[in-house]
């Protein structure tokens, strides 16, 4: 797991459960370069995965020589371990919502935790949100539901 400190940055680098997913893809990817008999150099790295290489050298202090596989699969773990923060959103609010989330999860959750938006074709308006086994609506149904069968 993570420290907080490289977990809050780690989040602060990569924000929601979509990207980390696609960084670790990339991660995969460039494992196979490596194994591949001709190791791409560090500059064709740079270019071709720079989420990885930015956060290898941001996040960890690792230096362009040090892109090897133990790192790539440290910070891949690492990725794995962070805590989500699932967030039922509206459809149309999807795309939107991404940057309010993160920093509202930054501020009222743990600063160290991913946004996972999952869009909802059941909600009108508001939230619901999920983490480490709590459950809060601050959904538009819930208001209506109350209002009409309480």
């Amino acid at each position: 797991m993570p420290t907080e400190n490289s977990a809050q940055r780690l989040a602060e680098a990569v924000k929601t459960a979509q990207q980390k997913q696609a960084l670790i893809s990339q991660i995969e990817n460039l494992l196979n370069d490596l194994a591949a008999v001709k190791p791409p150099t560090s500059a064709t790295t740079q270019n071709k995965y720079p989420m990885i290489y930015k956060i290898l050298l941001e996040q960890y202090g690792k230096s362009d020589t040090s892109i090897t596989q133990e790192n790539l699969l440290g910070l891949k773990k690492d990725l794995e371990d962070l805590e989500e923060v699932i967030l039922d959103v509206p459809d149309a609010a999807a795309e939107g919502v991404v940057q309010f989330a993160h920093l509202w999860c930054k501020e009222n959750v743990d600063p160290g935790v991913l946004v996972n938006i999952v869009p909802s074709k059941k909600l009108i308006a508001g939230a619901q949100c999920s983490c480490k086994g709590q459950y809060r609506d601050f959904s538009l149904d819930k208001v209506i539901h109350q209002k009409l069968y309480t």
